[in-house]
């Protein structure tokens, strides 16, 4: 990723986090940030619980929500890492890469938090 395509990525990921803030975008985005929840991680979760009960592993659906957090942890973790190796490398542009999709791991989880707090300062 050149230093520009970095910069512009930027720009935009710290845009659509203003926008979530605000109680008309914000609140349509925590909206979808909601139905994203139902629809897409609810069934993770449930999923990781049905997998911990099979093995034996008596867990509630919080505690398979947890472990499928910290794995999310970990996989920042690692990006975070493969971005400080590549820039002690000399790899900027990986390293660019790297750090901007650790960011966004970090970003969008703030931005469906931001948003669905936005939609409940907009409901009637």
């Amino acid at each position: 990723m050149s230093q520009r395509a970095f910069l512009i990525a930027l720009a935009l990921l710290a845009g659509f986090i203003l926008l979530c803030t605000s109680e008309a975008v914000g609140a349509m985005i925590g909206f979808l940030t909601g139905i994203t929840i139902a629809f897409f991680a609810a069934p993770l979760v449930y999923a990781a619980q049905a997998g911990l009960h099979s093995a034996g592993i008596a867990a509630s659906a919080t505690d398979a929500a947890t472990i499928l957090l910290c794995g999310a942890g970990l996989l920042l973790l690692g990006t975070a890492i493969g971005a400080l190796w590549a820039w002690r490398r000399g790899a900027l542009a990986l390293a660019r890469l790297l750090a901007f999709k650790a960011l966004a791991l970090v970003s969008l989880p703030l931005a469906g938090w931001l948003s669905l707090g936005a939609l409940a300062r907009a409901w009637p």
